[in-house]
């Protein structure tokens, strides 16, 4: 993942507004670095069918 054609696809700047989350969605931002923050929807399928993160 160390390579710009790779980045400019995965890690990209988004300057549009956020939409509104759905019902059972967790928003999650982590600050890598000052000024820079990565962040993720986790849409849980509920206790019966756990998420494994990595």
């Amino acid at each position: 993942m160390d390579r710009p054609e790779v980045q400019r696809v995965l890690f990209h700047p988004r300057t549009a507004e956020q939409t509104p989350l759905p019902a059972g969605t967790e928003e999650i931002n982590i600050e890598v670095e000052p000024g820079v923050v990565i962040g993720c929807r986790f849409f849980s399928a509920g206790k019966e069918k756990p998420t494994i993160l990595f």
